[in-house]
């Protein structure tokens, strides 16, 4: 039998998010911010995707230190190999990059920075950026906000397995980050993040 023996870790980032009575300064968001993605970089420069990026697989230590966690989903990305398919079945939805969404067995690292782009807005929100209840929803919620994929803005996206099989009315992304993120609630530093 092997045991690993880890230090203490007593939260979640999703801990800290719902935490309303946990300071949330703008110094402190950006400490997260940089750890998290500090930390995400790392796993990516050894070739490694994570693939399930969310609050609850992020540790917090009593000194705000940031712990990644829950390798489950993770797998060797093979950057040189264009033609290699993973599974699309990873990632909890409502932090699931739109191409995981259509299908696509073909993706990289970014469905990771997709995440933790969620994570983030979360932590400024104090909620879920993209709350969807089905994967149809997840996908409807996605464009209400950044509006419906078109060959400019996402060339190829039809080639995307599922990407036929919804018919959706064209909509204009909404370019009201203050909004979308309720940035009302944080200073003007916070907003430049």
């Amino acid at each position: 039998m092997i045991s690993i023996v880890t230090e203490e870790v007593p939260f979640t980032f999703g801990d800290v998010i719902r935490d309303k009575s946990r300071p949330k300064t703008d110094e402190l968001n950006r400490w997260y911010h940089s750890q998290i993605l500090s930390g995400i970089a790392y796993i990516h420069s050894k070739d490694i995707m994570h693939r399930d990026m969310k609050p609850e697989n992020i540790l917090v230590t009593l000194r705000n230190v940031i712990k990644i966690a829950d390798f489950g989903q993770a797998c060797i990305y093979l950057k040189n190999n264009a033609d290699e398919e993973y599974d699309e079945n990873v990632a909890t939805r409502w932090y699931r990059a739109p191409e995981l969404l259509f299908g696509s067995r073909k993706y990289g690292p970014s469905v990771d920075i997709w995440a933790i782009g969620c994570i983030l807005a979360e932590l400024v929100r104090g909620k879920p950026i993209f709350p969807g209840r089905s994967e149809l929803e997840q996908i409807s919620v996605i464009f209400g906000v950044l509006g419906t994929p078109n060959e400019t803005n996402w060339p190829k996206w039809r080639t995307m397995p599922d990407a036929n099989k919804l018919l959706f009315e064209p909509k204009e992304p909404r370019n009201n980050w203050a909004e979308i993120c309720e940035f009302k609630k944080t200073s003007k530093k916070m907003k430049r993040l």
